[in-house]
């Protein structure tokens, strides 16, 4: 028997087409051995937002972002302004919220969060910015609505938060390191190259994807946009005013070289 999941996707840069795509790739599979359908019933960038109960294609929406980017231009686009209830009338099972974080303030991803949860959503989250913020908020939400608020995605790309919850349970950690994010992990690399820190930063900003957009919220060398992935790490028992963060920047080819290898 096929169990269908109606799945709503927030955010349509790098990781939000990733999602889309495997929505294609991996269908017969989910479908096979786990019996899974999953349909995107509505989805949402910066410019807009289409809701279709009966299934959005994600392999046309998938051609459509890549050649013409902007969502509001696809057909059956509703305006920027979209009401909430429009996303409610999407009936959507899961929410996976992957929009641009902003350190600030969180929003729009704090308060999508908080509309989800209110509805009986569960969440997945790939933007850390509602968790530092309100991570605690959050959880109690979830929890007195009887659904799951998953984040591994917001962590190094890996399961690292599911090892800290689940794997480690009666573990106490007393260190934690490694690099916690793919910017960091490049410029340190065109470093060691011999590149120097400012102009890494700026062929970071061009790789692919590697730094996202406005790198002044990211804290690029300054520690910021590895602090929350440390902080959620040690599975959030704090917020980001309570962490002590350190950057690269001021890093040298002397540091570099006394680095373990």
């Amino acid at each position: 028997m096929t169990r269908v999941v109606r799945v709503a996707l927030i955010g349509l840069g790098n990781v939000g087409r990733g999602f889309l795509s495997l929505m294609v790739q991996k269908h017969d599979i989910l479908t096979s051995r786990y019996g899974l359908n999953l349909k995107l019933s509505a989805v949402a960038d910066s410019s807009g937002a289409v809701f279709d109960g009966r299934g959005i294609d994600p392999e046309t929406l998938l051609q459509h972002k890549t050649a013409r980017g902007a969502l509001a231009r696809f057909p059956t686009a509703a305006s920027r302004a979209c009401p909430r209830s429009r996303w409610c009338s999407a009936r959507a099972d899961v929410v996976l919220e992957a929009s641009p974080g902003n350190l600030q303030t969180g929003q729009p991803g704090l308060d999508c969060v908080r509309a989800a949860l209110q509805e009986g959503q569960h969440v997945v989250l790939a933007n850390k910015a509602p968790l530092v913020l309100a991570y605690r908020e959050l959880a109690r939400l979830a929890e007195s609505k009887n659904c799951r608020l998953s984040f591994s995605a917001t962590v190094c790309a890996l399961p690292v938060v599911n090892t800290g919850q689940r794997d480690h349970v009666a573990v106490r950690y007393t260190k934690i390191e490694g690099i916690f994010n793919s910017t960091s992990n490049y410029i340190l690399t065109a470093m060691e190259a011999g590149e120097s820190f400012a102009a890494a930063v700026q062929h970071a900003g061009r790789g692919g994807g590697r730094n996202r957009p406005d790198p002044g919220h990211r804290g690029v060398g300054h520690g910021q946009q590895a602090g929350h992935p440390g902080q959620q790490c040690a599975a959030l028992p704090c917020t980001l005013h309570d962490v002590e963060v350190r950057g690269i920047r001021g890093i040298g080819p002397q540091d570099l070289r006394r680095a373990p290898r």
